[in-house]
């Protein structure tokens, strides 16, 4: 097992710390741009119900807001209900551009394969969120990233 295997994303989005922060930190812009969040806003030991996608019998996420801090950081520790759970971290840091932000998932654990395989697909998954992100709060439309990765054949 190994605990120094991580991803990171960071991308630049044009827009205040606080207003960045608050598209995770309130469902109804969150699921503009990434997953159905269940409703409820992301306040600390909040406990939440996210949806992996769409569908309505898409896998739960289990997810527990451990730091909330506005315009800086915002921490969760989340999983599958199979009990698999990692910590994900949100920086939130004021450049001259507006904010960087920084996604970093942390808690793999397995085979190293395994850890190292995870990370890059994670890496992948919060790279196309910064993109969803981004493109909302800089150009007001939502990507839909989760929702149009994996469409499914059967809706139209």
């Amino acid at each position: 097992m190994t605990d120094s295997i991580y991803d990171r994303a960071r991308m630049v989005i044009r827009r205040a710390p606080r207003d960045v922060y608050e598209a995770f930190a309130n469902p109804e812009i969150m699921e503009r741009f990434w997953l159905p969040a269940g409703g409820e806003r992301m306040e600390p030991g909040r406990r939440l119900t996210w949806s992996a996608g769409p569908e309505v019998d898409a896998p739960e996420i289990e997810v527990r807001v451990v730091e909330a801090q506005p315009g800086k950081r915002l921490s969760i520790d989340w999983g599958l209900l199979d009990g698999v759970r990692t910590r994900v971290d949100w920086i939130f840091e004021p450049v001259p551009e507006g904010t960087l932000l920084t996604m970093v998932e942390t808690g793999l654990r397995g085979a190293q394969e395994g850890v190292r395989s995870r990370a890059r697909d994670a890496r992948a998954n919060f790279d196309r969120v910064a993109e969803g992100l981004k493109t909302l709060l800089e150009q007001g439309s939502g990507l839909h990233v989760v929702r149009d990765h994996t469409p499914d054949p059967a809706a139209g």
